[in-house]
């Protein structure tokens, strides 16, 4: 049977996800700060994530040399990762930063008992302090064309 994509299948309603508290993204550590609860999908079929993040963070009197956000299905690799630009960071200063990050489709992850997705950060170098104000991801699935 034919997916009249966006008509026969609707957008599950999304997820609001903020953290518990302030996070610490240590240096060269990949740090969770947010995890989703699982989701599943409505229907069987390939669905993949769109996550829209907003991140408060800052950084002490020394600068990390990169800092990227990323988000990955319970603890598996990296899916989509966005990196921050480095050449406007500036030391002892309070930031917030948005982008998108979308997953690839699958018919699996999303299936009964469905998947968690574990938003992470890494700062190199040094530290950056991620804040639970003004943080926060909304995460929708959407149902991907038929394969």
């Amino acid at each position: 049977m034919a997916n009249l994509y966006g008509v026969s299948n609707p957008l599950i309603l999304p997820v609001i996800v903020t953290p518990g508290s302030n996070v610490v993204l240590t240096a060269g550590t990949e740090t969770t700060f947010m995890s989703s609860t699982s989701l599943v999908a409505i229907s069987s079929g390939f669905f993949y994530p769109i996550i829209w993040l907003t991140v408060s963070y800052s950084f002490g009197a020394s600068l990390p040399t990169a800092l990227a956000f990323n988000f990955k299905l319970g603890a598996g690799s990296d899916v989509d990762t966005q990196a921050v630009n480095a050449a406007a960071f500036v030391a002892s200063t309070y930031y917030q930063y948005t982008c998108c990050l979308v997953g690839v489709a699958s018919q699996v992850a999303w299936q009964s008992p469905g998947s968690v997705i574990n938003i992470t950060g890494l700062s190199t170098t040094n530290l950056t302090q991620s804040y639970s104000a003004g943080t926060r991801a909304v995460i929708g699935l959407f149902r991907a064309p038929d394969q």
